[in-house]
């Protein structure tokens, strides 16, 4: 790592909008709702944030198994500082911690194929699935928060090996995205198109995107052999 560059947790202090918006599309549903700063690893040139990523905790369900799952999300660098290893050190530590910290696996989704070829580097696999969507919705109307639990029904029943959602996390993507409810499904979705739709069809390919996920002990290696967990955080 560079002299200059320090490697730490974010404080209160530290705004990390800036470096989020030169990488990704604004996200104030995350920032509002499920930012900590005690969950972001930074790193900083001049106490300015140039790199980062979230550390989120979650429960994946594996054949209806539990296990302790930390989601690795918002991986940026500032342009300027990209090519120095600044992502690579905060994502090997961020693995360090989780598994420390004991939980069975770490997960991520990499924005594309490329970025899952590079992930493969700290252990890090195409193990979980996630179906291509697109096109329009279907007719329904529009899901509110009283539909939380019909939604979690056609959820749950969809992926038996899974992300767990709670409540919070179901009001956040009803704020976030246009979520239509039908009679057997649901799709959600903004102005990219339907980025999940249940019941998943037949015929939908796997996308390149499909997730990460490096295991941390025999268990969670053991159930990851028997199953492919669908693992789609929408409102990150």
């Amino acid at each position: 790592m560079p002299k200059q560059v320090e490697m730490r947790y974010a404080r209160e202090t530290d705004d990390l909008r800036p470096l989020w918006n030169t990488a990704f599309q604004p996200d104030d549903a995350f920032f509002a709702r499920d930012y900590r700063p005690e969950r972001a690893l930074i790193c900083c040139d001049g106490g300015i944030p140039v790199s980062m990523l979230h550390m989120l905790p979650r429960t994946l369900l594996l054949g209806r198994q539990p296990i302790r799952a930390g989601y690795v999300m918002g991986v940026a660098t500032d342009p300027a500082y990209r090519r120095r290893g600044l992502a690579g050190n905060l994502l090997n530590a961020a693995i360090e911690s989780f598994s420390e910290r004991r939980f069975d696996c770490v997960t991520l989704i990499p924005a594309s194929g490329t970025l899952a070829l590079y992930y493969q580097r700290f252990g890090l696999s195409m193990r979980g699935r996630r179906p291509m969507t697109g096109g329009g919705y279907f007719d329904g109307r529009p899901a509110s928060n009283d539909d939380i639990p019909k939604l979690t029904a056609f959820y749950d029943a969809a992926f038996p090996s899974r992300v767990e959602r709670d409540i919070f996390e179901w009001e956040t993507i009803l704020l976030t995205y246009a979520v239509r409810i039908g009679v057997d499904g649901y799709t959600a979705g903004d102005e990219r198109g339907v980025l999940e739709r249940v019941p998943v069809p037949a015929d939908s390919p796997e996308s390149e995107c499909a997730a990460c996920i490096l295991p941390l002990n025999e268990q969670a290696e053991t159930l990851l052999v028997k199953n492919r967990p669908y693992i789609n955080l929408l409102y990150t």
